[in-house]
């Protein structure tokens, strides 16, 4: 069903989103991220390799009518202009911030990112990612100088496990994106 053996990733967005229940805000990035090579394969392989055997995928809806699903809105937007992903992802950040009103739900920070070249159901297709990691890792970095070297602890995203994330897919725009989470 879905092949992300030619996937590119054209943009992306980072911010962090807060729970608007616990009185948390959320902090919007400046501008897209500029990556290199070698980070944008460690982040395809961050984003995608949860996906590779997902089967199953829904559709966006509403219940009066699709033109008043604002996800299903901003995609469209996105879709039809790729360069307004830095605009549309602080619309999707407030839009999560709103709908972050559960006292269990994690402050995280919030990748939105356009991708290019993924075959989905034997068409070649255009998605945009929205991935949430809230879980930080412990790791060690040595550093130092000629004096010696030292230990330092940080917190980090483990990149081996991606807590959530979707993928709108730019088909059947009709009945509502096709999107498949995880």
């Amino acid at each position: 069903m879905l092949d992300f053996s030619t996937v590119l990733i054209n943009d992306l967005a980072i911010h962090r989103v807060g729970n608007k229940h616990n009185e948390e805000d959320f902090f919007i990035s400046p501008s897209t991220f500029q990556m290199t090579e070698g980070l944008s394969l460690m982040m395809l392989d961050y984003f995608v390799k949860p996906f590779i055997k997902v089967e199953d995928s829904y559709q966006f809806a509403h219940e009066v009518d699709l033109s008043y699903n604002e996800l299903n809105g901003i995609c469209k937007d996105i879709f039809s202009n790729p360069d307004s992903l830095y605009i549309n992802s602080v619309k999707i950040l407030k839009h999560l911030h709103e709908q972050s009103a559960h006292p269990h739900i994690k402050t995280g920070d919030v990748f939105i990112a356009h991708f290019a070249d993924i075959l989905f159901q034997d068409k070649m297709v255009q998605a945009i990612g929205i991935f949430k990691s809230e879980n930080k890792k412990s790791f060690l970095e040595i550093g130092g100088d000629a004096d010696g070297l030292e230990i330092i602890e940080k917190l980090g995203i483990d990149i081996k496990k991606l807590d959530k994330g979707c993928f709108v897919f730019d088909i059947e725009e009709e009945d509502g994106y096709r999107v498949c989470t995880v």
